[in-house]
């Protein structure tokens, strides 16, 4: 049949030995025993919203299949569906032959199969590294993959940035409305439009891979699930075919105890308003950016180089020593502790307190500021000796010091130094590409080089997702002491030359970086907002800066990291403000000089939400709060049994699904936020 610009098959038409004959020239790999054909394969959903009985759900009325862009299967309902796995899963079994599959944003495809599948194919795995967040789905002799994983990009933003030969097409250019809301069922008629446009995102997805496999010269059974896997795989390579490496990271070592205080101690970029000036339109504004601020920080600060070694007795005296010569990891627990007068950098984030809700233990009450505490007494944290001195510069306290822990302080090995720095290099080397048709060589280097950072906070105990179909929720598995104990000394003393990164590694550059920003807050007379790796504010006193680069610069120099004059951490003045206002952490409005449009920046909503508002002095003057329409896209999970359903006379098997729903979006300026503060109201009990 024909569809939409190809010839299509319907699951009882298709054509297995013209596919047969198309994978014999296709070269076969084998990877746990199993042999993967190295063939490039799509499938996609086209879906529904309705609202029956008062319930929000929706359903697939348009599902299809890539084959290398050689052949396509088109479908309409479930059962269809189920027809062809059934068929396909019988003609791959009868050759021992195993095929990845791509969707692009699988976790959404998957709620609307798996109930199908997992009714008759019991040996199904599901892998996935968050509720609602699927990397891959295994079925016998089938591996469904997420291939956004890769780019961590929509279709469309990935086909431009790697100039893939078919690319997505845009709804708005085809005059085409697939809005979720307008109701099709499993026998409405497709225009051309239609059918071209599902047909063009089934062969998108197929030339992108194709593309990935192209650039990085991999295969079927070499490509990675996820976009860190490729610099995770050259990082691996240079590290551990260094038995040097080998032997000084399995000194290294992790209890469950030190693992969960790691894990506790990950902090976070630093991205927070100056309270002072919330709500307060701001005019001639500049914004100080570090550039590569992460890398500065793995290729020149101190990180724990040794097993980390518990104190159980100390005087103060020694703590402090102890802060001074080596890298701590420690328990705290603050009777009172209160922000200075007037200072707007309050650097402890709520989420940081570990006793929320504890029965015996509870702070008696927090005062906050957006998330940020102002005041509060008697809280728990778990602190690093970075963390400790940006907190004494700031706030005023009494302590007590629980587990305590010390490891010897050392670069990162140099082996991983030399891979960062290459890929420094290359990013630079490519930014002569930027905004150019290469544009997405340069916005790849910048990704490879952000992903090294990433491998650095990766869980190195993974836990595990899995939906509940009795209680219809998913559940996560939590591991026990004995399975984190049995894991970590593994990870550590396995003779297979697999690991290569250590979870405090991650934890002493995300301080090290949260200090250098502070440090850079400290050229702007007044600094308005910061976001981990830049400053925005005024009265920018460019001597500080310059010595403030100075100061970078020799750092790189001496430690031979300096390229083409440059360094990585250098702060550039990228961005001037005509007009900006915040409303708090990831919330800002702003119109830069020389241009007419506002723009917006709000966790969560499109770029584009802000056409709506002419002028910012409307929204500081004259309004409470402001809601921006159509702002964003909430996804409502429903996890339900196999069932029918009746849409316009149409009866349509379903099962789980997911809702999805373009909403509006208020930002109500002082709701719960302690705005100009000067003196501290009382706190809030918990």
């Amino acid at each position: 049949m024909k569809f939409g610009t190809v010839d299509a098959y319907s699951a009882a038409n298709f054509p297995y030995g013209k596919l047969m004959k198309t994978l014999k020239k296709e070269k076969f790999n084998r990877k746990e025993g199993k042999k993967i054909v190295n063939y490039v394969c799509s499938f996609d959903t086209e879906t529904t919203n309705i609202v029956l009985d008062g319930k929000k759900q929706s359903f697939v009325y348009l599902w299809g299949f890539s084959f290398n862009n050689d052949f396509y299967v088109i479908g309409r309902t479930m059962e269809e569906f189920m027809e062809f796995i059934d068929n396909l899963i019988e003609f791959l079994s009868m050759f021992n032959l195993n095929i990845a599959i791509y969707c692009h944003n699988l976790s959404f495809d998957y709620m609307f199969i798996f109930n199908f599948i997992e009714e008759k194919y019991r040996d199904c795995k599901t892998f996935t590294t968050d509720k609602n967040d699927v990397v891959t789905y295994d079925i016998p002799y089938i591996q469904f993959r997420c291939s956004r994983k890769l780019t961590n990009l929509k279709l469309d933003q990935a086909c431009k940035k790697y100039d893939v030969e078919i690319g997505k097409l845009n709804q708005d250019k085809f005059d085409l409305d697939l809005d979720y809301s307008k109701i099709r069922t499993t026998v409405t008629e497709l225009d051309f439009r239609e059918q071209d446009y599902f047909v063009h995102d089934l062969q998108a997805v197929v030339c992108l891979v194709k593309k990935l496999l192209d650039l990085y010269d991999d295969n079927i059974k070499s490509i990675p699930l996820t976009a860190t896997g490729y610099v995770r795989r050259v990082c691996r390579r240079g590290c551990l075919d260094d038995d040097r490496f080998v032997y000084a990271y399995r000194t290294l070592d992790l209890t469950p105890e030190v693992y969960d205080m790691c894990k506790d101690n990950n902090k976070g970029g630093n991205a927070h308003g100056n309270r002072y000036k919330y709500n307060q339109l701001q005019f001639g504004m500049l914004s100080g950016d570090m550039i590569s601020a992460y890398v500065f920080e793995m290729l020149n600060s101190y990180v724990p180089m040794s097993k980390f070694i518990e104190h159980k007795s100390f005087t103060k005296e020694q703590f402090h020593e102890y802060l001074e010569k080596y890298c701590c990891l420690f328990e705290i627990y603050f009777d009172h502790i209160k922000l200075h007068d007037r200072d707007n950098w309050d650097c402890i984030s709520k989420s940081w307190v570990l006793n929320h809700g504890h029965k015996d233990y509870k702070p008696e009450y927090i005062t906050e500021d957006n998330g940020r505490i102002i005041e509060a007494k008697n809280i728990k944290l778990v602190l690093n000796e970075r963390d400790f001195a940006e907190i004494s510069r700031h706030y005023d306290f009494k302590y007590r010091i629980g587990l305590f822990y010390t490891a010897f302080r050392g670069r990162l090995p140099y082996q991983l130094r030399n891979i960062i720095f290459e890929y420094y290099k290359k990013k630079e080397d490519y930014i002569k590409f930027k905004h150019t048709k290469f544009d997405y060589l340069y916005q790849n280097a910048k990704s490879e080089l952000l992903s090294i950072f990433g491998m650095m906070l990766t869980d190195i105990i993974h836990p595990t997702w899995k939906i509940d179909k009795k209680k219809k929720k998913w559940i996560k598995e939590e591991n026990t002491n004995a399975d984190k104990y049995y894991y970590l000394h593994n990870y550590f003393k396995t003779q297979k030359r697999v690991h290569f990164t250590y979870t405090p590694w991650g934890n002493w550059i995300v301080s090290g970086c949260r200090n250098e920003l502070e440090q850079l807050s400290l050229c702007f007379k007044t600094p308005i907002y910061h976001d981990t790796d830049c400053v925005k504010g005024k009265g920018l006193d460019k001597s500080k800066l310059v010595a403030y680069n100075a100061r970078k610069q020799q750092i790189c120099a001496n430690n031979g990291y300096m390229y083409r004059g440059r360094c990585p951490g250098m702060v550039v003045i990228d961005h001037e403000y005509d007009q900006f206002i915040h409303f708090g952490a990831k919330r800002y409005m702003y119109k830069e000089s020389g241009e007419d449009d506002i723009k917006i920046t709000i966790a969560g909503c499109y770029k584009g939400c802000a056409d709506q508002i002419k002028d910012l002095r409307d929204i500081n003057l004259n309004r409470e709060k402001v809601t921006f329409t159509d702002a964003t896209m909430t996804a409502q999970h429903n996890i339900e049994d196999i069932h029918y359903i009746e849409v316009k006379g149409v009866k349509i098997l379903t099962a789980s699904n997911v809702y999805l729903e373009t909403c509006s979006y208020t930002i109500d300026h002082f709701k719960n936020h302690y705005a100009k503060a000067k003196i501290l109201k009382p706190g809030r009990a918990y």
